[in-house]
């Protein structure tokens, strides 16, 4: 890309694209043509950018306000932006130097050509270059268009002041990219249709139409709470969970009926909306940016539910897919439970679903369940769904199937008091034996619960998933497990006769020595991950927690928020960097020793 050679060095950058069913000279023609009233948001999001020069009485940044009709790329060139390159139809550039995150913008006069653009390393000042790059690799008549910004910092100390100018703007300029390049593409549609219409009625034959040809697109498989329940049987569209807000008053919405199917109160209908972007977004950004010609598609889905429902809406999504990409592979990335989604959804059709998968990465995948998922059941384990009240949440999670399937089946983990216990029969589970004031029916109710999700659970762990040891070598190599240890995970739940006070039969001692080990990223335990030994398996190793958890930067302390290791993992640049490699269809050899030093 002319972007590399104008700016191979740069310290943020912020990448976006859209799929156009245009050609190349249709998009580069949109491109310059488009206008501000075509770009939704456009005006209000950059009024306010300027307020706070307005507020100082310095008139607002310089060129604005734009006219609604004139071509926004014309307008922007007369504002301080500099065409620095340009390949027809194919590749633009432009840049831009300032002190941005002054009121006014901080715009130097303007540089005079690219050479001087390229020179440019003023400390104080920062550098930015924009492209929009057509990438018509992907069929006749279809391409993809993407653009990305680069900045550049020369000293610290003004680095500094644009990071924290970045974190409060990067929202809406983001947007404003998005609605930006969504504008163009709708121009470039408009302006293809219009041809093929022309081209129509001078021929006397219909237009031809031709669908893209994407190969092998890849498909991320989100992890448990890795996107956000709203409420949707009003208007409102109320999101009950997600990972920076979860509405306490209303929590219960999401609450399962018995047969863990549907909503348990007749007015409440969840949907699943977007992903968690701090856990997500860098990688599909990342991805996005090294396989510019091959979508990301996200597969959302409700993941209270049964983990072999939610492999057959898989099936449903990779139909449409293919009839939409005419693709004949996939690429996956399945995070935490979504490897479970993916190991179900193999195991309904192998003849037919084995074939689909051209490589895949498991990360952090609970193969073999986790003991914090019983912790969940039993106490209601708020750090597993960052909910305040555990009692809350131990209720609603008892009916939510994927939590069941999530119990661990391998061997130690549990150490039962009776040699011969089952982890699958809740005969053998943490029950009260002296009543705490409520009904005894409602200890009933709760125990036929239970019963039938852990009978399905053990169905599940046994039937429902393939079995990869059993692959022939060829189709075990298209898969690697990508798994964490060095941060203290519960590993084993020692079970006694009774607790102390004798009110609790089978008391589930969460606090018994033994119970946590460091084999394991602080949710689910190396021995789970490690549940099919003959496929590839590579260890991120944590160290230094100290410096882990020390918040140094915006990413740190986003990655601090997060549920540790686990909840984290596809955010960590060394696990970022090995899925882009083995999607990129690079070995990566079996490796124990492979460490992340923050």
């Amino acid at each position: 890309m002319l972007l590399d050679d104008l700016m191979p060095v740069y310290d943020i950058n912020e990448v976006h694209w859209t799929a156009v069913q245009a050609p190349p000279e249709s998009i580069f023609h949109a491109i310059k043509e488009v206008t501000p009233a075509e770009i939704l948001l456009l005006r209000t999001l950059v009024a306010i950018r300027s307020l706070p020069s307005l507020l100082m009485g310095k008139g607002g940044l310089p060129g604005l306000p734009f006219a609604s009709t004139k071509p926004f790329l014309e307008q922007a060139l007369a504002a301080g932006f500099v065409l620095l390159a340009e390949a027809p139809s194919r590749e633009m550039v432009l840049g831009i130097v300032g002190q941005f995150w002054k009121p006014s913008g901080g715009l130097l006069p303007r540089i005079g050509s690219a050479q001087e653009f390229t020179a440019f390393d003023n400390p104080g000042y920062a550098k930015a270059a924009l492209n929009f790059y057509i990438d018509s690799r992907v069929g006749h008549s279809s391409s993809i268009l993407r653009t990305e910004t680069r900045v550049h910092i020369p000293d610290a100390a003004s680095r500094r002041r644009f990071r924290v100018y970045w974190s409060l703007i990067y929202p809406g300029s983001a947007l404003i990219r998005k609605m930006w390049i969504r504008a163009i593409k709708r121009r470039a549609e408009r302006s293809r249709v219009l041809y093929e219409s022309v081209e129509s009625q001078s021929t006397g034959f219909p237009a031809i139409s031709r669908r893209s040809e994407v190969d092998r697109p890849i498909v991320l498989i989100h992890g448990i709470k890795g996107s956000h329940l709203a409420q949707t049987y009003d208007d409102s569209f109320d999101v009950i969970y997600s990972g920076v807000q979860k509405a306490f008053e209303s929590i219960w919405d999401i609450e399962l009926d018995e047969a863990g199917e549907v909503e348990k109160d007749i007015r409440d209908v969840i949907s699943v909306m977007r992903i968690e972007v701090l856990a997500y977004g860098e990688l599909l950004g990342r991805l996005r940016k090294k396989f510019p010609g091959n979508p990301v598609y996200i597969f959302r889905y409700d993941w209270r539910l049964d983990n072999k429902h939610n492999a057959l809406k898989l099936r449903e999504f990779l139909q449409y897919l293919r009839k939409k990409t005419h693709g004949s592979s996939f690429r996956f990335v399945a995070h935490s439970m979504g490897g479970l989604i993916l190991a179900a959804f193999l195991r309904l059709d192998p003849p037919r679903h084995l074939p689909l998968v051209d490589r895949a990465v498991l990360a952090a995948p609970p193969l073999h369940g986790a003991p914090k998922a019983m912790s969940a059941l039993i106490i209601g384990e708020a750090s597993l769904f960052s909910l305040n009240s555990s009692e809350a949440f131990r209720k609603i999670a008892r009916t939510f199937p994927s939590v069941y399937q999530l119990v661990p089946g391998y061997r130690g983990a549990w150490d039962h008091h009776d040699a011969d216990a089952d982890i699958w029969n809740l005969h053998y589970w943490q029950r009260r034996v002296v009543l705490d004031g409520r009904p005894e029916e409602t200890y009933k109710e709760r125990d036929e619960l239970m019963h039938r999700h852990l009978e399905r659970a053990r169905e599940f762990h046994s039937k429902d998933l393939i079995d990869f040891d059993a692959l022939e070598e060829g189709e075990r190599k298209k898969y690697i497990v990508l798994y964490g240890r060095g941060e203290r995970t519960l590993v084993k739940i020692a079970v006694k006769p009774e607790n102390s006070t004798k009110e609790i039969a089978n008391f589930f001692d969460f606090d018994a020595e033994g119970n946590y080990s460091m084999e394991g990223d602080g949710t689910v335990p190396v021995v789970s991950a490690l549940r099919f030994s003959r496929l590839t398996h590579h260890k991120i190793d944590l160290e230094n927690q100290a410096k882990w958890w020390l918040p140094t930067t915006w990413d740190d302390a986003a990655k601090m928020w997060l549920a540790g290791f686990h909840g984290g993992f596809l955010a960590l640049d060394k696990v970022q960097g090995i899925v882009v490699d083995w999607l990129g269809g690079k070995d990566v050899q079996p490796s124990w020793s492979s460490k992340i030093v923050p």
